[in-house]
């Protein structure tokens, strides 16, 4: 009987043991917990359209087990000690953010005040985000626990600027470089360059009137631009 017992009773110590276990390294333990989807993401800003002043970044946290059962609020903080962002380049609009009723994922809005970050040099500013506690969830799996988004708002020159330079681009400037990726639909390689320089050279000429109709953007050109195609 005394065997019989001790081969019964192990095994649900052993589960028991194991809950605990799991709930220390935040496996599903019947307790809401949350954790971040992404350990670093990257937001490169330099090559976002001209118009965009601020822009939004949304970081996915997600519960380890069952979806809310109401709309429940989940806690984050800034880690000051390994964020190198000053604080003019970002803001985080609150310290706690909503999962929705019947969902596994909620949001941390950040939005990136473009600026107050530098265009002209090559600076990437990092901002580590710690979720914590709080009356509806328990912390995830501990490498989750923390991310780190970085940012930059750099573009650098490309290579095949400087060809048509002094006839109708004028000097490099990250701005009119913006524009034409946003017209191009993204960024122009030296292949792109040679394989469509008549289409971009388009590009470069839409560009150019829009500048031409914004001048409060202070943009440069050579005088008398004289483009070779007509649109």
């Amino acid at each position: 009987m005394k065997t019989y017992l001790l081969s019964f009773l192990l095994p649900l110590l052993f589960i028991f043991q194991g809950c605990e276990e799991n709930g220390d390294d935040g496996y599903y333990d019947g307790i809401s917990r949350v954790y971040f989807e992404e350990g670093t993401m990257h937001t490169a800003l330099g090559a976002k359209p001209v118009e965009f002043t601020t822009f939004e970044v949304k970081i996915p946290v997600r519960i380890l087990g069952l979806p809310a059962r109401q709309d429940m609020m989940f806690k984050v903080k800034v880690e000051e000690s390994e964020t190198t962002a000053p604080l003019n380049t970002y803001t985080l609009s609150a310290d706690q953010f909503t999962i929705a009723r019947d969902s596994i994922r909620g949001y941390v809005s950040v939005e990136l005040s473009r600026n107050n970050i530098p265009a002209e040099v090559d600076t990437t500013y990092t901002l580590t985000l710690v979720l914590e506690p709080n009356e509806n969830f328990e912390l995830g799996i501990e490498e989750s626990r923390k991310m780190q988004l970085t940012f930059s708002n750099y573009l650098a020159k490309p290579s095949w600027w400087y060809a048509l330079e002094s006839q109708y681009w004028g000097p490099y400037h990250p701005m009119k470089y913006q524009k034409m990726i946003e017209i191009w639909g993204g960024e122009i390689s030296m292949d792109d360059y040679m394989s469509y320089m008549t289409q971009i050279i388009y590009v470069g000429q839409d560009m150019y009137n829009y500048f031409q109709e914004h001048p409060e953007f202070g943009m440069e050109f050579p005088e008398n631009v004289d483009w070779p195609y007509v649109k």
